[in-house]
């Protein structure tokens, strides 16, 4: 893929490995909490800025949902700026 057809490609890579690495460390099934905290400090240690638990606003079918929280790299914050995502 070039960067053209995929801006965030890096980012989505990099975001890929701390995942797995999170995966790789904690094995499955602990809670979401455990995972939250593991992949905020392996995001530290890579030194990848993040925010933790972004509010999000989210519409399905013109309808807003609840409330949801979710991890976000600060380098995909622009595209995000209007913290509004629309499902159709």
């Amino acid at each position: 893929m070039s960067d053209a057809h995929s801006p965030y490609a890096n980012e989505g890579y990099e975001l890929i490995g701390v995942a797995f690495e999170v995966h790789n460390v904690q094995g499955g099934g602990l809670l979401e909490e455990i995972y939250q905290q593991s992949l905020e400090v392996e995001l530290e240690l890579r030194g990848i800025p993040f925010q933790s638990k972004r509010q999000l606003t989210v519409f399905y079918k013109e309808r807003e949902l609840e409330k949801n929280t979710f991890l976000t790299c600060s380098s995909l914050d622009e595209s995000l700026s209007s913290s509004r995502l629309l499902l159709s």
